[in-house]
């Protein structure tokens, strides 16, 4: 009889996937005689019961903590290409809300007049969904530029804001350059003078006689 306790206790084991589908009967048959099963009185099957239960309860919470991990950096994935669609630069979509990415979700908040808290929490992710998709919709046929088209659309919207970027002729020359340079230091952007697609979206969404960090334009 001992014996086939012995086998049936290492069968469970083997199979039980976890401790909360373990037989509530026998879960408190085993708490019952833990003390003399942890000094090995009771028998094998006993600490055999007490192994699995052991495992089980310290696996579950392991893998909870990963798959919430795993939400957590996808969510963030999902914030930092939201802002580079915006035209903020939270840096590579890496999942880690590292320096870069809380400055732009700071500055984010601050020009959308939200508090700057620079967190990546759902109500961020929420709020950057609605930005994104209001910006798509106002522009729904929108044509794609680059090259010349590129250049005079960002020296049109430079010249609207007060800058001086020179004519609006496709040329990327010195005046055009500095312009952008000074665009992207009042507005909180990489400095680097280069036309892009994310500037001009950054550009659209500036209104006309301020930027949006708060700064007026250099002839203004």
């Amino acid at each position: 009889m001992r014996h086939f306790f012995v086998a049936a206790a290492l069968s469970f084991a083997v199979s039980a996937p976890a401790a909360a589908d373990t037989d509530r009967d026998d879960r408190a048959a085993f708490h019952k005689a833990g003390p003399a099963a942890k000094q090995g009185e009771v028998g094998t099957p006993y600490m055999l019961l007490a192994q699995s239960w052991r495992r089980a309860a310290e696996n579950e919470p392991k893998a909870n903590a990963t798959a919430a991990d795993l939400a957590r950096q996808a969510r963030i994935v999902e914030i930092q290409k939201h802002l580079t669609t915006l035209g903020y630069d939270p840096g590579p979509a890496n999942g880690v809300n590292g320096k870069q990415t809380r400055a732009a979700i700071q500055r984010y908040q601050k020009d959308s007049g939200f508090s700057e808290e620079g967190h990546a929490d759902p109500l961020v992710l929420e709020r950057l969904t609605a930005s994104v998709s209001r910006l798509k919709s106002a522009r729904p046929t929108a044509p794609k530029l680059s090259g010349h088209g590129l250049t005079s659309e960002i020296q049109n919207k430079l010249a609207a804001l007060g800058y001086d970027p020179g004519p609006a002729d496709g040329l990327m020359g010195w005046k055009t350059r500095t312009a952008i340079r000074s665009y992207q230091s009042r507005a909180g952007l990489p400095v680097d003078g280069e036309v892009s697609a994310g500037l001009l979206e950054r550009l659209r969404g500036t209104p006309a006689g301020r930027d949006r960090s708060g700064g007026r334009p250099a002839n203004a």
